[in-house]
């Protein structure tokens, strides 16, 4: 693994793809040494706990609340309009329309792991850019619970709805609003100044007891542990929190992508590529249309909005928790279900290179404008001296 992150380095890729393609030679599909897919999912959460525990640290409530138009009606926007756009193709391809919806559901949520860690490379995370990004990709996994509870109503098995689920977000929302109006104060954060041991155990306690809470109330632990974080960072006093976590967070955020690059069969890939790549291709192209439109709607730049939008082109992790959902209640069968893993797999691989990508094309795009408005302006002065000849 080591070689491939010199590799990366050398080449100043992100280092998310060297752990994805170590996870890819290391997995169940390559050389086998690591043969617990669930043990590596389970060490990838925490890291993604840990990662929206930081981006709660460092992001700035109120500034991130005010964007809450952009995040709602954007993804609400997203949803209906890729929602319809596949029921059409369903149509065409005579899917159910309990299908054309869990494929639309998967297109449409982003990673918020992968969006953080695209926007930190970038150092675009404390940007307008990049708060609206994360403040679309929150409000996606919010989502994520309605989503869950059409698909149960889909399902053809007994699955009890998440009513825990509405609770939590409800809860989630009078947290906010507290937080807002009453900082919190922690009495005990000067006995801790000077001891690192003692920081290191009350930061991991700060941040499992918002995931835990979360997961209680049928919520992401993630979210729970984002929470935390802005709890965290509303007391000054608390610097210290970030300090402490920081090589777990690097640790536990590479087993993440570790295990995503474990998901990856590059067997089925092979022998399905036509199929993978269309999807591929399809999942980054419509994201991105769609977000931009939606964006430019909501008076964003077309810069802006297209750039926002590579960022979410990917599909997310809560995917593979749908197309569970879907596989279990037989909307889709073991084919379909093997070929959305590997397309979300490796949407989360390509999304640095899709931004690369989006961003030559804006270069292009925006010489190729200067070249015609250059053009122009040489016919207009040629023009004006035509005039003056024939006068």
């Amino acid at each position: 693994m080591t070689l491939v992150l010199l590799g990366m380095k050398y080449l100043k890729q992100p280092y998310a793809i060297a752990y994805i393609l170590s996870g890819v030679i290391l997995g169940v599909n390559g050389l086998g040494l690591i043969d617990n897919v669930e043990l590596m999912a389970k060490l990838g959460d925490i890291g993604v706990i840990l990662l929206l525990f930081f981006v709660g640290m460092e992001i700035s409530l109120p500034k991130l609340l005010s964007n809450w138009k952009i995040a709602i009606l954007g993804t609400i926007g997203q949803i209906i309009i890729t929602a319809l756009f596949s029921i059409v193709i369903g149509n065409y391809f005579n899917w159910s329309v309990e299908r054309s919806i869990l494929t639309s559901f998967v297109i449409v949520l982003s990673s918020t792991a992968v969006v953080i860690k695209l926007l930190e490379d970038n150092n675009d995370l404390k940007t307008k850019i990049g708060q609206n990004a994360l403040a679309i990709s929150i409000v996606q996994d919010i989502a994520v619970i309605p989503m869950i509870m059409i698909l149960t109503f889909f399902s053809n098995k007994n699955v009890s709805l998440p009513y825990t689920s509405i609770l939590g977000t409800i809860i989630f929302i009078i947290i906010i609003v507290i937080l807002l109006r009453n900082p919190l104060r922690l009495p005990f954060s000067k006995i801790v100044h000077n001891d690192h041991e003692l920081q290191v155990f009350l930061a991991i306690i700060f941040c499992l007891t918002g995931a835990l809470i979360s997961e209680f109330f049928g919520l992401s632990m993630a979210m729970g542990a984002f929470i935390a974080g802005i709890l965290v960072s509303t007391n000054k006093d608390t610097h210290w929190v970030k300090n402490s976590l920081l090589p777990f967070k690097v640790l536990f955020l590479a087993l993440f992508f570790i295990y995503i690059g474990v998901l990856i069969n590059i067997k089925f890939i092979i022998h399905n590529y036509i199929h993978i790549t269309i999807w591929v291709l399809f999942i980054f192209i419509i994201n991105t249309l769609i977000n931009t439109i939606i964006l430019m709607l909501l008076d964003n730049s077309f810069k802006e909005s297209i750039y926002i939008s590579a960022v979410l082109a990917q599909a997310g992790e809560f995917g593979f928790l749908l197309i569970d959902i879907g596989y279990k209640s037989e909307i889709i069968q073991a084919y379909d279900y093997n070929l959305s893993i590997s397309v979300i797999a490796l949407t989360l691989l390509l999304s640095p290179f899709w931004i690369k990508i989006v961003k030559l094309f804006m270069r292009v795009d925006k010489k190729y404008l200067q070249k015609l408005r250059e053009n122009y302006i040489l016919q207009l002065k040629s023009a004006k001296k035509g005039k003056l000849k024939e006068f």
